[in-house]
């Protein structure tokens, strides 16, 4: 298995199209740990500005960085995170998205495996950090059940503040 793995990483190259985005996907799924490198590098080209200044301005590029984000999202290990939380920072539009949703799947994933102090960590950056309602949300709702105990207050005193601050 771990060949095939390493055949569909030295395969991204060639292949463009659905192709490439059919393989991007496979090696989410298959939480392929080899391919972390080559996924955070198709995230950070995404994200940087094309020549007309906006991010990801080749719409394949947005396509192909959006995939990856998600495969990287799919794949339990430090680097896949970390390349998330690099790549966030300045993202924008649907690659943003992406890598939001990616980020709170791996939250989710630590807290399941009982790390709330990680989960929590995540989740609030997420939460600090973004506009988007529904992201911000999802990422609120993770804080207040990483935070166990202290869930409750949190909980409560969003509801007691002003309406933007509880989302």
């Amino acid at each position: 298995l771990a060949a095939a793995g390493r055949a569909l990483v030295d395969a991204l190259e060639a292949a463009s199209g659905a192709e490439r985005l059919g393989i991007i996907g496979t090696l989410g799924v298959r939480r392929e740990t080899g391919a972390v490198p080559a996924l955070a590098k198709m995230v950070a080209a995404a994200g940087r500005p094309g020549p007309d200044g906006a991010q990801g301005a080749d719409g394949d590029l947005a396509a192909v960085g959006a995939a990856a984000a998600s495969s990287l999202g799919e794949i339990d290990h430090a680097e896949a995170l970390a390349a998330l939380e690099r790549a966030w920072g300045g993202s924008a539009g649907p690659l943003r998205d992406a890598l939001g949703d990616a980020l709170l799947r791996h939250a989710n994933r630590k807290l399941a495996a009982g790390d709330r102090r990680e989960a929590r960590r995540i989740f609030q950056q997420v939460h600090e950090n973004e506009n988007e309602g529904h992201l911000r949300t999802a990422a609120f709702q993770g804080v207040i059940r990483a935070a166990g105990d202290d869930g409750l207050p949190l909980l409560l005193a969003a509801l007691s503040g002003p309406k933007e601050d509880a989302r």
